[in-house]
């Protein structure tokens, strides 16, 4: 998947399928979204791509409290090569893309000499204020010349699955929600700042990456390091993960793991 940071790849003449979305979490509802967009693609022979954000919009739009995201850019990336898309755009959000307007932000998608087919999500929108929203995206369809592909709303019971729900679910230690919400265990990578030794046992202070945490409290977890699954307990406070390994399987040299949440104890 080759990945870039601005829209450029799309003045290129190729006929894509866009999935359009910021995506945070990438869960079951966002999966549809982008799966149709990588089935069409395959059976059109197009090239598949993400549209995306490098960051969260709140942090344009609320500035002194961001919202906690649940997948990092890294993580998103990671997650749209396995889905087998040929192409991610992740643009920086900023001032001047926040008052871009919606009629704009298409004519950028569009403008190029391939052909195009946009996907999305009942409830997207886009451009200046949020004007643009999937009815607007389908009325100028014709003019602009794409087609659309926008998916209805997943439900949990009565309630849409959306991103919210999910961080909710992960800040009350619903772990087994959160995982059905995603598609996956929730878990982060955390960074190894310092060891205290007592005996048999190695307790390792950690500080999960900015994102959100789960409640307070003891969990079951699984570390991942060089393709080993290490089944171990960690006491979590906000983004401070305190690590026991009991058996010094984990090398001193290792700064950084990728930690999943099991079951809260």
């Amino acid at each position: 998947m080759e990945v870039y940071n601005d829209g450029s790849v799309l003045r290129e003449p190729l006929d894509f399928c866009i999935a359009l979305g910021t995506f945070d979490g990438v869960h079951v509802a966002h999966r549809a979204i982008l799966d149709a967009c990588v089935a069409e693609a395959k059976k059109r022979g197009w090239k598949s791509l993400v549209y995306t954000f490098a960051n969260h919009p709140s942090e344009v739009f609320c500035p002194d409290d961001p919202e906690e995201v649940i997948t990092t850019l890294r993580e998103k990336l990671d997650l749209f090569q396995e889905m087998g898309f040929d192409y991610a755009v992740a643009v920086p959000f900023d001032e001047t893309y926040a008052t871009l307007e919606p009629r704009a932000f298409l004519e950028g998608l569009t403008a190029a000499g391939g052909k195009r087919m946009l996907f999305c999500g009942f409830d997207y929108r886009f451009g200046h204020e949020g004007r643009g929203d999937a009815s607007y995206l389908e009325s100028l369809a014709d003019e602009l010349g794409y087609e659309v592909n926008v998916q209805p709303a997943m439900l949990e019971g009565e309630e849409v699955i959306s991103s919210t729900m999910i961080r909710e679910a992960i800040r009350k230690g619903e772990l087994d929600r959160a995982e059905a919400l995603l598609g996956r265990r929730y878990g982060g990578t955390v960074k190894d700042f310092g060891r205290e030794q007592s005996g048999q046992s190695t307790t390792i202070y950690g500080l999960m990456e900015n994102k959100v945490a789960p409640k307070a409290g003891d969990y079951a977890i699984a570390l991942y390091l060089d393709g080993q699954r290490l089944e171990l307990e960690a006491g979590v406070y906000g983004r401070n993960v305190t690590i026991l390994d009991p058996e010094h399987a984990i090398p001193y040299e290792k700064k950084r793991y990728y930690v999943e949440f099991e079951e809260l104890l």
